[in-house]
């Protein structure tokens, strides 16, 4: 289980950092839950079960209403809590979520 602040350092974590948006775009929900259904990461396309923890996001993005899943290795990935260098552990994550090695 994620410690309190943990959950607060991914969340504070723009997944879509450097993204350009427009004045239109906006998040309606942004927080940690845990799964009731069986799902895949957005990130890493790695199944998350119903139990897990994760970080669920709706927003309105380039004007169309989107939802996303990650899974807590791609979360705390994203808030840099993870051990080693965080980008090559994304796009690892990534790659075997693409069935890649």
């Amino acid at each position: 289980m994620l410690t309190n602040d943990e959950k607060a350092n991914i969340l504070s974590c723009d997944p879509f950092e450097g993204d350009f948006g427009d004045q239109n775009d906006r998040v309606f929900l942004d927080r940690m839950s845990v799964a009731r259904k069986q799902g895949d990461c957005s990130f890493c396309k790695s199944p998350i079960q119903p139990g897990d923890e994760q970080r669920r996001m709706t927003a309105r993005f380039d004007g169309e209403l989107r939802s996303y899943r990650w899974c807590v290795s791609c979360c705390l990935g994203m808030a840099g809590l993870d051990a080693g260098d965080d980008e090559d552990q994304l796009t690892a994550q990534q790659r075997q979520g693409e069935g890649g090695e």
